[in-house]
């Protein structure tokens, strides 16, 4: 028996209907953007969800300021929001998150235990979530024009 390596990782990893993260914006249909908006969406909200509990410990650098946890809880709604309704408004109030987040870094600094590399680390990270936003604002802005996903072809038959 042989395995069929490439139809394992085009149905595992790389799908264009279910993680079409590869395919230009304009050439999206409705069920690519659908899917890529819920995942992404889905991570935010968990991230921030976690955040914002997190965030009410003294231990870090805004010593449990009720400000931050406010805002990661709201960045958590702006999440489900987004994913609810698609809409170009609420995209735009989850893309700021990277843009809190290093705010949060200038304003409290880093967590006094990470080293060099790891504060760079994070700012690059940040600077690649942040062109990626930028990705699904533009998906946000599309989404009306989206066309419909083409018709499933019928299983072939046993």
């Amino acid at each position: 028996m042989q395995v069929d390596w490439e139809n394992l990782f085009k149905r595992y990893v790389y799908n264009e209907t279910k993680t079409p993260y590869f395919v230009s914006v304009s050439r999206l249909n409705r069920l690519q953007a659908d899917n890529e908006i819920f995942v992404y969406c889905l991570l935010q909200a968990i991230l921030f969800a976690v955040l914002g509990v997190a965030s009410v410990a003294r231990s870090l650098p805004h010593h449990g300021s009720p400000v931050v946890t406010l805002i990661a809880l709201g960045l958590c709604a702006a999440a489900i929001v987004f994913w609810a309704t698609k809409h170009p408004f609420a995209a735009a109030s989850v893309v700021v998150a990277p843009v809190a987040g290093l705010a949060y870094f200038w304003a409290y600094g880093f967590h006094p235990r990470i080293g060099e590399g790891d504060k760079v680390l994070l700012v690059i990270v940040m600077g690649l979530w942040l062109l990626y936003n930028w990705r699904m604002l533009s998906i946000a802005r599309l989404y009306p024009e989206m066309p419909e996903p083409p018709p499933r072809e019928p299983p072939r038959g046993l």
